[in-house]
């Protein structure tokens, strides 16, 4: 299987969901970084959506994104 940040260079949406120790969803939000090179360098973006929202990538990010990551103790899902 690829790594996340494979699989976020082709990435056009993303959801990313707060968890609690147990792994169960919890209320809140959590946030997504996003930068167009390698390693968190270069242009990046922090995304903080609601709950369980697709987000878009367009414009500056999109089909560009090389690392990803979500807030500590959070996971995110991406889609291509």
């Amino acid at each position: 299987m690829p790594s996340p940040a494979a699989l976020a260079k082709y990435a056009i949406a993303f959801i990313v969901a707060p968890l609690n120790q147990g792994g169960e969803h919890i209320a809140g939000n959590a946030g997504l970084y996003l930068c167009v090179d390698g390693g968190f360098s270069g242009y990046c973006r922090y995304f903080n959506p609601p709950f369980g929202q697709c987000t878009n990538l367009d414009g500056d990010l999109a089909y560009k994104v090389s690392s990803a990551g979500p807030d500590k103790g959070n996971w995110c899902t991406l889609y291509a």
